[in-house]
């Protein structure tokens, strides 16, 4: 069912075709140390006119806070920051996961693609089982889809981070 579709954007809901009720796995989070964070590249509209105008300080102390009210929640995993890869602190980037199965996300822009290999890493050392799309499918994972509460329904959007052709491995 198609939502919404304005401005080459479009969000979909993607519901699962079988009728067995999934209770929703004990929650845990990846997070990235912002050791390397900075907007080295302009790859969308929110990073222009901001190339190295980012605070580390700030940005550590902000993530140090999100850290720990998250670890309130419930575990906290961490991947350790790669250099050069400033952008790998979006960890909900990195693919979608539901039951232990990893759908790994495809980056559109080239500057991210080095980001891939690590976050591949890490959810196989992790013993997650993971599915790769097409190379040619770009897919940002749970920047550009998630799981209703009851994890019943997936929401997934589309634009300018993520083709719509994703959706049908999604599905």
């Amino acid at each position: 069912m198609l939502l919404v579709e304005a401005a080459g954007m479009c969000t979909q809901s993607i519901v699962e075709p079988r009728l067995t009720p999934i209770a929703p796995a004990k929650s845990s989070w990846l997070m990235c140390p912002p050791e390397f964070y900075d907007v080295q590249y302009v790859i969308n509209p929110w990073m222009e006119n901001n190339l190295h105008a980012a605070s580390r300080s700030r940005a550590i102390e902000q993530w140090r806070r999100l850290h720990e009210a998250i670890a309130t929640l419930g575990p906290v995993e961490l991947i350790h920051p790669a250099l050069g890869l400033p952008d790998m602190v979006f960890t909900a980037n990195a693919g979608i996961e539901r039951n232990g199965v990893v759908v790994r996300s495809r980056f559109l822009h080239v500057e991210r693609r080095k980001e891939e290999t690590f976050f591949r890493d890490w959810f196989q050392q992790n013993g997650y089982t993971i599915i790769d799309l097409p190379p040619n499918i770009p897919f940002e994972g749970e920047g550009d889809a998630l799981f209703s509460h009851d994890a019943s329904v997936l929401w997934a959007g589309c634009g300018m981070r993520t083709d719509q052709r994703s959706h049908a491995f999604l599905a």
